[in-house]
């Protein structure tokens, strides 16, 4: 099963840039509690929380791992245990 957890050291703005450069267009974007939600195309969502730079990637198996194929190659983005 693909890791769909991460790190990212980034802004927000360029992790949006990143996120629409995979072909999965940003739905929604939500405030969450110390961090920010992207709801995807495809029904993928893209949970971060910039304080630790974590990421959750969640939602469809397919799509997901669709989503981390492309989203694997950002800038100062890690693979997290």
């Amino acid at each position: 099963m693909p890791h769909y957890k991460y790190r990212y050291f980034g802004s927000e703005e360029n992790l949006r840039r990143n996120i629409e450069a995979t072909g999965f267009k940003i739905m929604q974007i939500k405030q969450i509690p110390s961090g920010v939600s992207f709801c995807l195309s495809g029904t993928v969502y893209c949970n971060w929380w910039p304080k630790k730079g974590t990421i959750y990637i969640q939602g469809n198996e397919q799509n997901k791992q669709e989503f981390v194929e492309f989203f694997a190659e950002t800038p100062n983005l890690y693979k997290s245990e």
